[in-house]
């Protein structure tokens, strides 16, 4: 079996596992037509780094005679070996990379060229020249020469590769750092030409850094003030913007916007209410069109802010006015649904009914409907269906079904569908609903209560079996280069190789079956699994239901396994729970931020994190201790945990809780008491948290398999 199948097999769980510690696990190698070049999987002693430099030379002097008729594990005990003697023994260090940077056989040749010139005494003038070095390289090149102005005077060099690094590295904090960097060389090398282009380039980056901005950049200085936290002096320069003349209509929107973000942030629900205030009388008093959609819009946010802090009928109250005002009439629908939902809430269900056909047929006679019909014909299905009134309700998902073109709402109408059915005893028609959801949506959430309604257990074993086709789909020559990158552990690197790959992917009209799986499993290797995540929204339904089917785990990676591990034996909590928080909080990736503010895998909120970390007893300092996994896990599992403790073990309301807070969730708790667990997630106010809820029941089921943490496929306990 190929390597690559080795990893995919679900019935390899075992070699599953360990390729996401980041080993590799190579099975008869001999099939490989380029074997030669691939390594074998090496044992070596145990704290081997704690060892001394002669102890480590003898350690690879017998495992090298060992290995001695295979080149490709020679290399990379070389390679290994001159890491280990990086702050040991420069001089060995650079001999050997030296050596395989030479090698024009060795794959990583480029690589180890660059390693040495970190830290080898190559000759005062040399070059940085990332032409002749691949893309994916040119980073890890720049930053070689970065660090090796601490052992070499080449300024000139070095100011060149702090720009690049500038210029190209991956994340904002570390452009403005090298930025900074630059600018000081510059001026140190008195390269006036190179300072003013850094000092603009510098402002343009980070305009919170320009001393003096000028009044057409105070709103950019804004944002960049509270996207560093900094959030009075981004309230200054907001207030700036809007009292400034200069400023366009867009500026001066976007810096209500800004005023309200940091007030949500800081939980001041006055102001917010107060500048939302504001907010809607400037637009009003501009008058134009555009100003008068967006002052409408503002109003009803404004409704609703006051429905989410349980002011009902001050929220029906300010709905009614807009409704009278005959201005509104191109947001009149909106306000009757949003009115007709109040009206669900306060058990007022005719007056919810009015408005909700009042919208209904106002939006009938449009050519461009939107969601919004979708959306009040689905509640509408469901408060028929509530008040037990099932062959209305029946009738008004069938006309949903006709109307909507969102898949995802069709799952969902089939599934309430068929419950609907099973009410009214039609056991055949209800089960043809559920059969024709499985077809169509195999492992959604919606599915997956099909499969459990229907007691049709999914055979987890079997799923994910790849056939050698996936083998094939990757060339010689980057089989083996991914190989190496992933066995040295270089997942940056392994990233930008495969940016390559994605950017031929996308120049693709219609991508095939075949090159939508070269290009998922490459999503999976570099671990860009956001984007493998929103890839399934892109493919032709045939070729998603194949993916699905067959490849249903690429979809559920296991990372950070040795962090989520630790806090789940510290904390009690179960693993395949952490895993699915993190999944669909972050995608895995630990650099992750939110519009609200939250950090890292588990997307923390800072407040949040200090107030866990106290009670933990664990070091805290800021938000950026939010971007470490070990830190983030175990805060964000400690929270989970405490969450667990206050809603009594209950899943949804825990973690509905962890996405909108125990204040919303304490409302709900009382107004949807007499609901059952699925018809409570349907209630659920926010429709964030509605689907935040679905999709970790999902993300659980899966997790709860391919961890093998019970017997049960769909354990009960998710819907309690």
């Amino acid at each position: 079996m190929l390597f690559l199948s080795a990893f995919i097999s679900l019935k390899q769980k075992k070699a599953y596992k360990l390729w996401l510690k980041g080993f590799v696990i190579c099975v008869s190698l001999n099939s490989y037509a380029f074997s030669d070049k691939i390594p074998d999987q090496i044992n070596k002693p145990q704290q081997i780094r704690t060892k001394t430099a002669e102890q480590i030379k003898a350690v690879f002097s017998s495992l090298e005679q060992i290995h001695k008729n295979k080149p490709a594990n020679l290399w990379q005990l070389k390679y290994q070996k001159a890491l280990l003697m990086k702050q040991k023994d420069k001089k060995f260090f650079c001999l050997w990379m030296q050596e395989l940077g030479e090698n024009p056989d060795f794959p990583l040749k480029k690589l180890a060229l660059i390693q040495s010139y970190e830290l080898c005494p190559y000759p005062p003038q040399l070059n940085f020249n990332p032409d002749l070095f691949p893309q994916w390289l040119r980073l890890r090149l720049a930053h070689a020469f970065y660090k090796r102005r601490k052992w070499f005077k080449n300024p000139e060099q070095t100011l060149k590769a702090t720009i690049y690094l500038a210029k190209n590295s991956s994340y904002k904090e570390l452009r403005i750092s090298y930025l900074k960097h630059g600018l000081a060389l510059a001026k140190e090398q008195k390269n006036d030409k190179e300072t003013q282009a850094l000092t603009k380039l510098l402002h343009k980056k980070s305009p919170s850094l320009n001393p003096k901005p000028q009044i057409k950049d105070y709103f950019l200085v804004a944002e960049d003030f509270r996207q560093n936290r900094k959030f009075k002096k981004a309230i200054a320069f907001y207030i700036k913007t809007l009292n400034s003349s200069q400023s366009s209509f867009d500026e001066k929107n976007l810096s209500f916007k800004g005023l309200n973000r940091i007030y949500n942030i800081q939980k001041n629900h006055k102001k917010t209410i107060i500048n939302s205030k504001q907010w809607a009388s400037w637009l009003l008093k501009k008058n134009t069109k555009q100003s008068l959609m967006k002052y409408y819009k503002r109003r009803l946010e404004l409704a609703r802010k006051e429905w989410n802090l349980n002011k009902n009928q001050k929220a029906i109250q300010l709905i009614t006015k807009i409704l009278r005002e005959p201005k509104s009439q191109f947001i009149a629908n909106e306000a009757l649904y949003l009115r007709g939902l109040i009206y669900s809430q306060e058990k007022q269900w005719e007056l919810s009914l009015r408005d909700w056909n009042q919208a209904i047929q106002s939006l009938t006679r449009q050519k461009h409907q939107g969601e919004l019909l979708g959306k009040i014909l689905w509640k509408k299905s469901w408060l028929l269906g509530n008040q037990k009134k099932y062959k209305k309700a029946i009738k008004s998902l069938t006309l949903l079904e006709k109307t909507t073109q969102n898949p995802y709402t069709k799952f969902k109408l089939l599934f309430w569908k068929g419950k609907n059915l099973q009410n009214l005893n039609r056991v055949f028609l209800a089960k043809r609903s559920f059969h024709k959801l499985i077809k169509k949506d195999p492992f959604g959430y919606y599915g997956l209560l099909a499969r459990k309604t229907l007691n049709e257990k999914i055979s987890f074993q079997e799923r994910g079996k790849l056939s050698e086709e996936l083998d094939s789909l990757i060339d010689q020559k980057s089989g083996v280069l991914i190989h190496w990158l992933i066995l040295f552990e270089e997942s940056e690197l392994l990233s930008q190789f495969l940016e390559a790959q994605k950017n031929e992917f996308i120049s693709q009209k219609k991508p095939t079956k075949k090159q939508w799986l070269k290009m998922a499993w490459l999503w999976f290797k570099a671990k860009k699994y956001l984007e493998l995540f929103q890839s399934l929204e892109s493919m032709d339904e045939s070729v998603r239901l194949a993916f699905l089917t067959d490849y249903t785990h690429l979809l559920f990676p296991l990372d950070f396994s040795k962090e989520v591990g630790r806090a789940s034996q510290r904390l009690k909590v179960s693993k395949a729970l952490i895993f699915s928080i993190i999944r669909q909080e972050s995608a895995f990736n630990p650099r992750a931020r939110s519009p609200a503010d939250a950090f890292g895998l588990m997307q923390l909120i800072p407040s949040t994190a200090r107030q866990t970390a106290k009670k933990l007893k664990t070091p805290y300092r800021n938000f950026r201790d939010l971007y470490r996994p070990e830190k983030n896990v175990l805060l964000g599992t400690a929270y989970i945990k405490k969450l667990l403790r206050k809603y009594h073990n209950s899943f949804l309301l825990a973690l509905s809780a962890y996405n909108a807070g125990p204040t919303a969730v304490n409302q709900w708790k009382k107004e949807l008491k007499n609901f059952e667990p699925l018809e409570f997630i349907e209630n659920i106010p926010y429709e964030e948290t509605r689907t935040y809820i679905r999709l970790l029941i999902r993300n659980y089921v899966f997790y709860h398999n391919l961890l093998e943490e019970g017997e049960e496929w769909f354990p009960d306990r998710l819907l309690q």
